[in-house]
């Protein structure tokens, strides 16, 4: 089979992520094809299988006097690419990217699945693409999304209800191998994520801060960087714990680092379906985390194997933390469930069969569409 992967670029973000990881899985077997439709000029920093062919639409297929950077010279160079190539199946990740697959797809007819990877209510589109996503999404022949609360909202946003079919983030190979870690010296809460306000680390910090005196010798590590860095440094500084909380800025592998920590925290107002809480789930770290939409209820089988606290509640979030830290056992044992139930619905197997499934199902629905649609 041929399959091609369309993402916005190949730099460090999750939709790239997942896609990167689906076509070294999927180049095992098959075919596979990887298009950056709007970055270029950066390397890709993801690795990548040799037999995958990479496509990046700014340097390929000169065209308008060898400008490639408007988005209609761009469409152009994609149609072309399809007819030219002629995949089995094209898979497109992001609304925009989304988009433009929809119309360099018209006239030519392939299986195309649009992946959405965020919540519409806590991820607003401009007016603009808002209708270019509800006018071209029904020429899809799936939508994908990765929590059911999202299929349901997207479903009616774009009255597609039998088009939304729900596929989580898979859980990499390298990660299912990473070993198991050790606490270290000294005992630690960590938190991974960019450093922004919706990622609300201050609610962990400060959670922190009124642990201090039951827990005088434990740190706070806090993994990532971003526009909230000086912000959350301020904070810490005022609170007298500079001492105490350490940041540590992008880490390009940050799996050894979480398998290390005692307790894992993540305190967002909203997230899509978070890798981070993915990967320390899966490398059975005891887990405190808010229950923003969407992503952690599902993640955490509604806080059966991770304290799942109502969202914005940072008393019971900070009970929470105290609980497991003062609690060994209980660390040791909600860490065991957190990988038993994670690598049993995300591992890369399971995942993989379910994008062969909903390939299938694409096919069987792009053949059975008239012939007459969106054209140029």
């Amino acid at each position: 089979m041929n399959i091609m992967f369309l993402v916005s670029s190949l730099q460090f973000g999750g939709a790239e992520r997942v896609a990167t990881v689906l076509c070294n899985e999927f180049s095992k077997q098959h075919q596979v094809s990887l298009v950056a439709t709007y970055g270029g000029l950066e390397p890709c920093v993801f690795e990548l299988a040799s037999s995958i062919k990479l496509h990046y639409l700014a340097r390929e297929y000169p065209c308008f006097k060898g400008k490639s950077s408007g988005s209609f010279a761009r469409l152009l160079k994609l149609h072309h690419l399809f007819k030219t190539e002629k995949p089995d199946v094209v898979i497109s990740f992001l609304p925009n990217v989304n988009v433009m697959a929809v119309i360099a797809n018209a006239g030519i007819g392939l299986p195309l699945i649009i992946c959405e990877r965020s919540d519409p209510e806590h991820f607003p589109m401009s007016g603009f693409w808002k209708m270019m996503c509800k006018y071209t999404y029904r020429y899809a022949d799936m939508l994908t999304v990765q929590t059911q609360s999202v299929a349901d909202k997207v479903g009616l946003l774009f009255h597609l209800p039998d088009l939304v079919r729900v596929v989580p983030n898979p859980i990499p190979a390298s990660l299912a191998a990473q070993p198991l870690g050790v606490s270290s010296e000294p005992k630690h809460i960590l938190c991974v994520g960019r450093l922004m306000p919706g990622k609300q680390f201050e609610h962990i910090i400060e959670a922190f801060a009124s642990l201090q005196p039951e827990l005088p010798d434990w740190e706070l590590h806090i993994v990532g960087d971003g526009p909230h860095m000086a912000v959350l440094r301020q904070l810490v500084s005022r609170l007298e714990l500079s001492q105490k909380v350490r940041f540590f800025g992008s880490v390009e592998n940050p799996y050894p680092q979480i398998a290390r920590c005692d307790v894992f925290a993540m305190a967002s107002a909203f997230e899509g379906f978070p890798n981070a809480l993915l990967e320390a789930l899966a490398l059975g770290r005891p887990t405190v985390v808010y229950d923003c939409p969407s992503g952690p209820a599902d993640m955490t089988e509604q806080g059966a194997v991770a304290k799942l606290v109502p969202l914005n509640q940072k008393a019971q979030f900070t009970a929470a933390l105290r609980a497991l830290a003062l609690d060994e056992e209980m660390r040791l044992q909600l860490g065991r469930q957190a990988r038993a139930s994670v690598m049993a619905r995300y591992a890369l197997p399971v995942v993989t069969e379910l994008w062969f499934e909903l390939i299938a199902q694409a096919q069987q629905h792009r053949n059975k569409l008239p012939q007459a649609g969106l054209s140029f």
